[in-house]
C-alpha cells in the first residue's frame, strides 16, 4: 500500500507591533481592518492598523492598512 501524501502551504504574514517585534499574521483568519484614526487614545500611538482576526481578537500594527491589505493579498 502507498501512502498518500497531503502538502499543506501556510503563507504568514510579517507585520510589526509597536515595540518593534514581529507579528505573524495568518491571511485566512484576518476578518477585517480598520485605520487607527487618532481618535482612540486607548491604543499607542504608533498603530496605524488594527488588524481583526476571526476569533475576534485585535493584532495592533505599525504598517498602514494599505500596506497590510497588499500583503495580505500578496500572500493569499
Amino acid at each position: 500500500m502507498i501512502g498518500a501524501f497531503i502538502i499543506v502551504t501556510l503563507h504568514l504574514v510579517v507585520l510589526h507591533g509597536v515595540d518593534g517585534r514581529e507579528v505573524s499574521v495568518n491571511p485566512q483568519l484576518v476578518t477585517s481592518l480598520h485605520a487607527d484614526k487618532g481618535a482612540n487614545k486607548l491604543v499607542a500611538d504608533h498603530v496605524r492598523c488594527l488588524v481583526r482576526m476571526s476569533d475576534g481578537k485585535f493584532v495592533s500594527v505599525i504598517e498602514s492598512c494599505e500596506t497590510v491589505k497588499r500583503l495580505l493579498e500578496d500572500a493569499k
